[in-house]
């Protein structure tokens, strides 16, 4: 099989190559042989033509080793050079970063998961506020701050039994 001429990268994948080669579109004879050439290759895993699209897709362990090869061998002539992948930035912090922060500017009083809860809580007051039911408002936020009182108590109770334990074992 003779070099294919006008052959472009139209995609790569480190583990994918979809080549494009119009000249050769609908030509079936011509894809399954680039197939069955292709198969025998070790880098190889799987290869899919499609004719009416003009474009072969090989699936391997690398994709710039078939590239290599595919340029060794002559069996394709690559016109153009592939667009390189760019690793995506990290665009926003972790959200264990995130946490760990407010923690450190707050002095330990806020985590990321009560600053979530109290912004919930206002955006829910304000919504209630703006349809104008100030008191299913006002019934919202005595339930969350009774909550948070109840729970203070409870770790403050905990603290003082374990505080009594610690003090009988150590006497």
């Amino acid at each position: 099989m003779a070099a294919i001429t006008e052959c472009r990268i139209a995609h790569q994948t480190p583990k994918r190559l979809r080549l494009a080669v119009k000249e050769r579109l609908r030509d079936r004879a011509f894809f399954e042989a680039l197939r069955e050439r292709l198969r025998d290759y070790s880098p190889v895993t799987r290869v899919d033509v499609n004719p009416a699209t003009a474009s072969v897709v090989i699936h391997s362990r690398d994709s710039g080793l078939v590239l290599d090869l595919l340029r060794r061998e002559d069996i394709v002539t690559i016109m153009g050079e592939p667009q390189r992948l760019v690793a995506p930035r990290e665009t926003a912090p972790s959200p264990l970063a995130a946490d760990a922060r407010l923690r450190q500017w707050s002095g330990g009083r806020i985590d990321t998961k009560s600053a979530s809860a109290a912004l919930v809580l206002g955006i829910i007051l304000v919504v209630k506020l703006a349809r104008g039911n100030p008191a299913s408002a006002g019934m919202l936020l005595l339930l969350y701050v009774g909550g948070k009182i109840v729970k203070r108590r409870l770790l403050l109770e905990r603290s003082r039994a374990r505080d009594r334990l610690a003090g009988e074992a150590g006497a």
